[in-house]
């Protein structure tokens, strides 16, 4: 039996091929939550506000239920709970941490071996009651070891002498432990780091993953990749629905990131043009170059923080500076090498460029002039550059595998000394460094090498022994990303997957 297919058209605007949806049965009608259908809706029909603004209002839909449902309730019972609260912060009845009724029920032989022999005060002593027998236990143990600290009825203290006259339990006394045990920075030996829910584990591609990018503020990711598609998938952590899909003719993705402020995601490939997707408006707008340029490619670019410009590597050790606003060249560097990695540091105000002559340029983005330059020590071809969200470590990556550290002097110092030399990538190509957002972590990243990536701990510049572990399915990993709070950590392979890892040093408390 023949079944015939939904028709497929081709939209006007190279865009997303749709195909012609079948009706939907009665029982299909609570596939999807009434929620998740306005978001799509809201995507489909080029609703104001984009999915970014789909997700903020949903979140605060939730939020105004939550105080809807507070404001209800009346002073007076908020009063009752209010008292309820104090009496149960009143002195409980502190009861000795060894007491135990059922001890003088008990008859115990204390003749039967050597041990319990010990306890006895003379030798005629043969049977023990409970209580005679703990007490004999409770002093014989203080004698060898000790009061432990469990052991001991926690002090209590007079609050608030001269007001209420009220006794409680020293609040602080309660809470030291808690707050003692909860480590400030992120501890430098093992890593907790598990696998969760993959980003695009519903619709993984048969392509590679060349790009996969956290939003700086929703709970949305995005995959893009040599399928020549990207997708937006809003991060849930429990089935990570896809938001949208764009696919883009005849153009494989490289590299894609979102704008600082969120608002656009940039498309790069090797082609002589680029691609903005709007997300306020949903559309896509079609850069066919830069005036005055003959580029061949715009594969490499970075982001400046203050969403003022986007920096390109060009052609003859170019870097071209574009207004992020109108897309059109504002200024070009010019490199003695080939220029093959960018980087802005955290303020926006200087761009770190890497050439292929091992040497790393510093340039002033408002003078647009080079203001300090270095050669990374031992280096002959740099292949990536990565900066601290602090200023405080720049680290170079070159086609041996190896990653160079230094601090913030070699800004301005002509030949300065890296802190700390990595090899563990040695002897592939580094193919792309990141920090994650506090600082503490470096990703290094080799796509020729199986499980081809490392974290390393910072400030103490060293590499976590325990992942990734043999049995992690890492394959070739091509770009990896760490989301705002560093709580995740994706990583796209060339499976066509978005593996994701939670990092539980940085899980936020419910």
């Amino acid at each position: 039996m023949l079944r015939r297919k939904g028709k497929r058209t081709r939209p006007e605007d190279g865009g997303d091929f749709v195909a012609a949806k079948r009706p939907r049965a009665e029982d299909d009608e609570d596939e999807l939550p009434e929620e998740r259908e306005k978001v799509l809706d809201a995507m489909v029909f080029g609703a104001r506000g984009g999915i970014v603004s789909a997700l903020t209002e949903k979140q605060s839909k939730r939020d105004i239920a939550v105080h809807s449902d507070d404001d209800d309730d009346d002073l007076t019972d908020e009063e009752d709970y209010r008292q309820r609260r104090r009496a149960d912060r009143s002195v409980p009845s502190c009861e000795a941490a060894w007491e135990d009724d059922d001890d003088a029920k008990l008859q115990v032989d204390v003749t039967a071996s050597g041990t319990t022999k010990k306890l006895r005060a003379t030798a005629e002593e043969d049977v023990l009651d409970g209580q005679v027998y703990s007490d004999r236990l409770r002093a014989q143990f203080k004698k060898v070891v000790g009061e432990p600290m469990w052991a001991k009825v926690p002090a209590v203290r007079t609050v608030g002498q001269g007001s209420d006259g009220g006794a409680e339990v020293d609040l602080l006394q309660r809470t030291q432990p808690i707050l003692a045990g909860k480590a400030v920075n992120l501890p430098k030996d093992i890593l907790e780091i598990r696998r969760v829910k993959d980003i695009n584990w519903s619709n993984p591609p048969d392509a590679a993953i060349q790009a996969v990018q956290f939003h700086p503020q929703a709970p949305v990711a995005l995959t893009a990749g040599l399928h020549k598609t990207l997708r937006l998938y809003h991060v849930d952590n429990e089935t990570n629905p896809m938001l949208h899909s764009l696919y883009l003719k005849r153009f494989p993705i490289h590299s894609a990131q979102f704008s600082a402020d969120g608002e656009q995601i940039i498309m790069t490939s090797r082609r002589p043009h680029f691609n903005v997707f709007d997300i306020q408006s949903n559309k896509t707008i079609h850069i066919p170059g830069l005036r005055g340029r003959q580029e061949k490619s715009f594969e490499v670019f970075a982001v400046s923080p203050d969403n003022e410009l986007l920096a390109f590597t060009g052609r003859d050790g170019s870097v071209l500076l574009v207004s992020q606003k109108s897309k059109q060249l504002v200024s070009s560097c010019r490199m003695s090498g080939s220029a093959v990695a960018l980087s802005f540091t955290p303020s926006g105000r200087h761009l770190l460029s890497a050439g292929s002559d091992g040497r790393v340029y510093v340039w002033d983005v408002n003078s647009r002039r080079c203001c300090h330059s270095f050669i990374d020590e031992g280096s002959f071809h740099l292949t990536s550059l990565a900066v601290g969200p602090d200023n405080k470590y720049v680290a170079c990556g070159n086609s041996s595998g190896v990653v160079n550290v230094y601090d913030e002097s070699c800004l301005s110092v002509s030949e300065p000394k890296p802190l700390r030399t990595l090899n563990n990538l040695a002897p592939t190509c580094v193919t792309s460094m990141q920090f994650n957002p506090s600082g503490e972590i470096l990703a290094m990243l080799s796509r020729r090498m199986e499980k081809g990536l490392r974290l390393a701990h910072f400030p103490s510049t060293t590499v976590f022994s325990n992942w990734p572990k043999q049995t992690t399915k890492l394959n070739h990993a091509q770009c990896m990303a760490f989301s705002p709070t560093s709580e995740f950590m994706a990583v796209g392979n060339d499976r066509g997957k978005a593996l994701t890892f939670r990092l539980g040093h940085y899980k936020e408390e419910n």
